[in-house]
């Protein structure tokens, strides 16, 4: 369908990782711009530009369903939230309280070192984000890029956190994430 698909943000390359007859996913390059700025897409020969605003950083949780349960995983990999989301082939569990659990979000900006490729770089963010769990700060062990626009956060569920739907938040750089998001506790 698509011969080559481009696209830049500001003059610098994007890293094209989707592409199909209706939408094109773009990451933009992680650089210091800031405000409005061009995006470029060429396709097939063809270019059209619009303009969008970029900012360092636009953090989020991933949320996996319309509850606000987030995209989690227990540190052997099973998937973490609540039973009822558990379907064929696919069981979830609770946090355990003390547990270290594994937190995905986006937008969180640069690493350090840089990376300079947006579809294989990775790397550690320069400081940890500040995470609650049920308004209870938590201890964030590491955080940083680990694929493509996705950053991981090993955190350690506070003692204190009732069971239940906890609420979750983290800041960083001055930027917070998405409200109304949980993480289920046990």
């Amino acid at each position: 369908l698509f011969r080559s698909v481009s696209a830049t943000v500001d003059g610098k390359a994007g890293a094209v990782f989707y592409v199909s007859p209706t939408q094109v996913n773009v990451l933009a390059p992680l650089d210091s711009a800031t405000g409005t700025v061009p995006l470029q897409l060429t396709t097939n020969g063809q270019s059209v530009t619009q303009t969008v605003t970029e900012v360092q950083t636009s953090p989020a949780f991933l949320v996996i369903d319309t509850a606000g349960h987030i995209a989690a995983r227990h540190l052997d990999y099973s998937l973490l939230g609540p039973a009822s989301l558990s379907s064929p082939g696919y069981t979830f569990t609770p946090a355990k309280v003390g547990e270290l659990v594994l937190l995905y979000a986006t937008g969180f900006g640069q690493t350090s070192p840089p990376i300079t490729n947006q579809l294989t770089g990775l790397g550690s963010l320069p400081t940890l984000p500040a995470v609650l769990i049920g308004g209870i700060p938590a201890t964030v062990a590491s955080a940083g890029l680990s694929a493509a626009g996705l950053y991981q956060f090993n955190v350690t569920v506070p003692p204190a956190v009732p069971s239940g739907d906890a609420s979750l938040s983290a800041s960083y750089n001055g930027g917070s994430t998405q409200s109304n998001v949980v993480i289920t506790v046990q």
